[in-house]
């Protein structure tokens, strides 16, 4: 079949539904009969509303809950021990024969192949649907899914979240819905570590930012852990917060950031404390869709950090549900962690060094976001892929004005054993024209010797304009 044709067969049928719901969302609940199909036994949906069954290749299995527990020798709070380490690539795809692999290989992959040919591999692994989480995530996933209200576009009324949060939408039906999954997906509840932005140019140089980082997903907290706090209880109570404070280069050391995000208004409310000012400020900047994000080099944007990021006091962008297909993505990601590489041992000139990534076998949803008129943003046209199993982002592709392929944006997804979720080990965004490229300043917790630790009590206090004053000044 022609690939024209095939694509615009597979945008055709892989969603009737979506192509007949307009761009207001509608009340999306879940009806009984579509509750019945979520469970962790017996029932054609995962919990969190994955397919069950594998492929008829048998390259992606069944869900069957998961990893069931940490490799022998793994301690909670230290260092991730890959579960998988003698495992060896099934195939290595290449400028050569990358071809073969149209079909499971997004637009953003073939376009690194065509720009670095000589550098670009993606080594192939057997498939692991590693993706578990707690049963209180299902039930609370279950409950939320027949109750949710909209209260807009892109956010949900708490009054119809279940106590302990919930996948919103885990039978999405547009695009808006699957890409507030991806937005609300639960990757524990208090997450520390140290952060490496990493900036490259075109010819492999390169500079390191570290951020001492603590996110916390207060949408997943209970009633009695979320904190009673004035400043947290507006609009519609708090939803996330960041905060970290940088270590390096010397100039930023010192310097500290936070930002929180509301259930009724999504726009982030943060602050920055500059050390030579000795005074916090209002940051307005950080969060605010094509805003650059903080350590990138303008590389990447507030909206695009972690696949399609709502931000902003009002929508911009309409977003299509294309389908559901078979995509290679970075998955089980353990060795990008490793505490004994360092920045140049992973920097390539226009790349990761692709020995230390990991590709699987996965069925990812995609969605397209397209500039509404009236508007106007760096990236017009944006297309995300989201794990069908964790709701996770792990590939998206930027357009620029002229819809040019501009930036392909990858995470680095990888279970996590003491949460039970998962979460990303590095998000890098590669710019397709300039050759430059960038990580997130939430990325290579190993370059400093450290790791993830979701063992730790949250720090409220950093979340507040007067907690970070507190942090700058220690």
């Amino acid at each position: 079949m022609n690939k024209t044709i095939a694509a615009m067969t597979f945008r055709t049928t892989a969603l009737l539904t979506a192509s007949l719901l307009s761009a207001n969302v509608a009340q999306a609940a879940l009806t009984a009969e579509e509750v019945a199909q979520l469970g962790v036994t017996g029932t054609p949906l995962t919990p969190l509303g994955g397919e069950r069954a594998g492929n008829a290749e048998g390259t992606i299995p069944p869900w069957t809950g998961g990893l069931s527990a940490p490799p022998p020798g793994f301690v909670p709070g230290g260092l991730h021990i890959d579960p998988f380490p003698n495992e060896q690539p099934l195939f290595t795809i290449t400028a050569n024969n990358y071809q073969q692999y149209a079909d499971k290989l997004t637009p953003g992959q073939t376009g690194m192949f065509e720009r670095y040919p000589d550098s670009w591999k993606m080594h192939i692994y057997p498939t692991h649907r590693t993706a578990r989480y707690p049963d209180w995530v299902y039930e609370a996933t279950r409950q939320t899914a027949q109750t949710i209200k909209l209260c807009g576009e892109r956010c949900v009324e708490p009054e119809s979240i279940a106590d302990g949060g919930g996948i919103p939408f885990p039978i999405p039906k547009t695009g808006y819905e699957a890409n507030m999954n991806a937005n609300f997906t639960y990757y524990g509840k208090v997450v520390r570590f140290p952060g490496h932005s990493v900036v490259v140019t075109p010819g492999g140089d390169f500079a390191v930012s570290e951020i001492d980082l603590e996110f916390q997903h207060i949408y997943w907290m209970n009633a009695a852990e979320k904190p009673d706090v004035p400043f947290f209880n507006r609009n519609g109570g708090v939803w996330w917060c960041f905060g970290g404070m940088f270590t390096a280069p010397s100039r930023q050391a010192g310097q500290v950031l936070n930002g929180c995000g509301f259930m009724r208004d999504l726009r982030v409310d943060s602050y920055i404390y500059i050390p030579g000012q000795r005074r916090v400020r209002k940051a307005p900047e950080v969060g605010f869709y094509d805003q650059p994000a903080q350590g990138t080099d303008g590389l990447m944007t507030s909206h695009s950090r972690n696949g399609l990021y709502f931000s902003g006091s009002e929508e911009w962008f309409d977003y299509e549900l294309v389908g559901k297909r078979e995509r290679f993505m970075p998955y089980n990601n353990y060795r990008i962690m490793d505490p004994t590489l360092r920045a140049e041992d992973v920097v390539l000139a226009g790349h990761a060094d692709p020995q230390y990534i990991r590709y699987e076998l996965h069925r990812a949803w995609e969605v397209e976001a397209t500039l509404r008129e009236g508007y106007r943003n760096l990236q017009p046209r944006q297309v995300v892929y989201i794990d069908e199993d964790s709701w996770v982002s792990p590939m998206a592709e930027r357009y620029n004005q002229q819809d040019q392929l501009w930036r392909y944006q990858e995470r680095f997804v990888t279970y996590f054993y003491e949460p039970q979720a998962v979460f990303s080990a590095a998000t890098v965004a590669y710019d397709m024209i300039s050759g430059r490229w960038s990580s997130a300043i939430d990325s290579f917790p190993g370059f400093s010797g450290g790791h993830i630790d979701f063992d730790q009590p949250a720090r409220f206090d950093l979340m507040t304009p007067q907690g970070i004053r507190m942090m700058g000044r220690r």
